[in-house]
């Protein structure tokens, strides 16, 4: 399904099941948010989908970002790790159409990102009844810095990255030809990394002074303490990316609503399991916290912003 926004631009979202499947009731709705340049046909995406509609029987929403998952990009801006308004755009939207069912977030690396800027911008308000951070960059100023400090992940992540993004702004460039926001020889002929693309593109694109001020600025870790909903982190202590030395265990424990899990091995987003078949073995308990979730909530949709902080405080575990 595609949506507009104010600005022209179009984002897109993939039901499953889909409508004529399933019609608009009261079934518990879980919305995926998927990492840099993603979309709806990752394999980490489609594993819980398959796993919370088929056991559990909920319903699945997955947001597509501008430009990502065959979305044209139709006005001069592509997505952010800072920016809300398309998810929120998208909640608004799923709450028209599915006004008796609760709702959940789940985002993976940047869409775990946005998600979690998302959660503490809406604090009580908030449409969803928990969400699960997984793969979660947290401070991107200290992932990139990290990502450009070691030989393997500034040689090979950051290009793939950085290659990543570049090829959606190339092949959207149509959207940005009558501004003069971004100098298109420069991204050819020397945007190679991440770090390069966001300072040529993303940090023009949005208004920052600097790529270093983007950085910081979108960095889901300076609203942890303003999340007013139960949240689940999952991160690796060996990830490249969501590096361990970064992630907000402090604001996580200041946090009531807050938990955060660590396992020594996991890379970014991996998780993996089995040799000639392998899976990830973080989709199953991140389904049944979902389902707890879903489960111990009694309440109608409309008393569902009346949660109380909890008298029991979660603290950071390592497992």
């Amino acid at each position: 399904e595609l949506l507009s926004t104010p600005d022209g631009g179009t984002i897109s979202i993939d039901w499953a099941p889909s409508l004529e499947q399933l019609p608009a009731d009261n079934t518990p709705t879980l919305v995926l948010l998927h990492g840099l340049t993603g979309g709806s046909y990752e394999s980490y995406i489609r594993a819980l989908v398959d796993h919370v509609t088929k056991v559990y029987g909920y319903r699945c929403v997955v947001f597509n970002a501008r430009g990502c998952a065959n979305t044209q990009v139709t006005s001069p801006q592509l997505f952010s790790g800072g920016y809300t308004e398309d998810i929120r755009r998208v909640v608004k939207h799923l709450r028209k159409k599915l006004p008796e069912s609760k709702m959940m977030g789940v985002g993976f690396s940047l869409g775990s990102n946005i998600l979690m800027n998302y959660m503490g911008e809406e604090g009580d308000q908030c449409e969803f009844l928990a969400a699960m951070s997984v793969g979660n960059p947290f401070d991107m100023l200290g992932s990139c810095l990290a990502i450009e400090r070691g030989w393997f992940t500034r040689k090979v992540y950051a290009p793939a990255m950085g290659g990543n993004l570049k090829k959606v702004l190339l092949d959207h460039a149509d959207a940005f030809k009558n501004t003069n926001i971004i100098d298109f020889d420069t991204v050819r002929a020397e945007v190679v990394r991440m770090r390069q693309f966001d300072d040529q593109v993303t940090r023009k694109v949005y208004g920052y002074e600097t790529v270093s001020q983007y950085y910081r600025a979108a960095s889901s870790a300076n609203r942890i303490l303003a999340i007013k909903r139960p949240f689940l982190c999952l991160n690796a202590q060996d990830d490249p990316i969501a590096v361990d030395e970064i992630l907000p265990r402090d604001e996580v424990r200041a946090n009531p609503f807050g938990l955060m899990a660590t396992t020594a091995h996991g890379g970014h987003l991996g998780w993996f399991e089995g040799v000639s078949n392998p899976t990830r073995w973080c989709t199953k308990p991140l389904a049944e916290y979902c389902a707890a979730i879903f489960e111990a909530d009694r309440r109608s949709t409309i008393c569902v912003k009346t949660v109380p902080t909890p008298q029991i405080r979660h603290f950071a575990t390592e497992e």
